[in-house]
C-alpha cells in the first residue's frame, strides 16, 4: 500500500502548495455536481444530512468521503491526496457534530495522479482519523457481484443543475440522487438519462468535483450498502448535460485492499 503521512517538514510545504493547486483542478474538472433531471425541482432533491451521518464532507465541503468504521473513511484517492498535502484546518472533519482530525492518508497501491481514468490505476484512499468518532453510523460494504441494472442513490454538497444547461448553482445544500448501473467492468458506469429515456430513474443524477469521493449506495433487503466511490467523468458532452458517463471505483473489487488496511 501507499501511504502518505501528514506532516510539517517545511521543504515539503512548497511541493504541498504545488500538488494542491494541481489536484484541486482535477477535483474542479472530473465532473460536474449532483445535477439532477430537468424535469423535477432542483428542491426535491435536497435531504437532511442528519439522516445519513455515514457521508462526511471532506476538504469543507469541496469533496466527499463516507465512514466505513468508527476511525476509517474511504474516498478517492484524487480527494486524498489533496487532504494529504493540506493545512492543517483542511484535515479536520465535522463527523456527526464531532470533530475529527485526518492523521494519516492510505492510497490504493496502483494510485497515480498522473493517470486518472487510466484501467489499471485505482482511485481510492482510506482517510484514519486521530480519534474514534462516538456512537458511528458506518456504512456496510457490498462484497457481492451482482451491481449491474441495480439503481444505485448518490449523495453530495456540490454544485446543481437539471441537465438542460451548463449553468450551475452552488448552494451548499446536500442533495439526493439516483442512477442505474450500465456497467461493471473495472468500474461502476452509468450516464445520465433524459427523462425521457426507459432507463432514467425517478431522481436520475451524476455527481461532481464538489461530490468527488462520495458514495453509491445500493439498497439490499433495506439495507444501504456501499457499492462505489465517485471518480470521474468521460466527457463526451459537457458533464452538465444529459449523456455524460460517470464512474465510480467498485467497492467490491478491493474489499481485500481496504479490510487489510484497517485492520492492521
Amino acid at each position: 500500500m501507499t501511504v502518505a503521512a501528514i506532516t510539517n517538514n517545511p521543504e515539503d510545504m512548497m511541493r504541498r502548495a504545488i500538488l494542491l493547486f494541481l489536484l484541486v483542478i482535477v477535483v474542479s474538472t472530473t465532473s460536474e455536481a449532483i445535477v439532477v433531471r430537468g424535469d423535477i425541482q432542483l428542491l426535491a432533491s435536497v435531504v437532511d444530512e442528519k439522516d445519513y451521518p455515514e457521508v462526511v464532507p471532506i476538504l469543507g465541503g469541496r469533496a466527499v468521503g463516507t465512514l466505513i468504521d468508527d476511525k476509517w473513511i474511504l474516498t478517492a484517492a484524487h480527494v486524498g491526496q489533496i487532504v494529504a498535502t493540506s493545512s492543517s484546518s483542511d484535515r479536520d472533519l465535522t463527523i456527526n457534530g464531532l470533530v475529527r482530525k485526518v492523521d494519516q492518508v492510505f492510497f490504493h497501491p496502483s494510485w497515480n495522479e498522473e493517470q486518472l481514468g487510466e484501467h489499471d490505476v485505482i482511485d481510492l484512499a482510506l482517510l484514519r482519523l486521530d480519534r474514534p468518532v462516538d456512537d458511528a453510523q458506518v456504512a456496510p460494504l457490498y462484497c457481492g457481484s451482482a451491481e449491474k441494472g441495480m439503481v444505485i442513490t448518490i449523495f453530495g454538497w456540490g454544485r446543481t443543475g437539471d441537465g438542460t444547461s451548463t449553468e450551475l448553482v452552488k448552494d451548499r445544500l446536500f442533495r439526493r440522487g439516483e442512477n442505474m448501473i450500465d456497467e461493471v467492468t473495472p468500474r461502476i458506469r452509468f450516464d445520465f438519462d433524459e427523462p425521457t429515456s426507459p432507463d432514467a430513474t425517478e431522481y436520475e443524477a451524476v455527481s461532481g468535483p464538489g461530490d468527488s469521493g462520495g458514495p453509491a449506495f445500493i439498497d439490499v433487503q433495506g439495507i444501504s450498502y456501499l457499492a462505489g466511490v465517485s471518480s470521474f467523468q468521460q466527457d463526451e458532452v459537457s458533464s452538465e448535460l444529459y449523456g455524460v458517463i460517470e464512474n465510480y471505483e467498485r467497492v467490491s473489487r478491493h474489499l481485500d485492499w481496504i479490510n487489510s488496511v484497517v485492520r492492521d
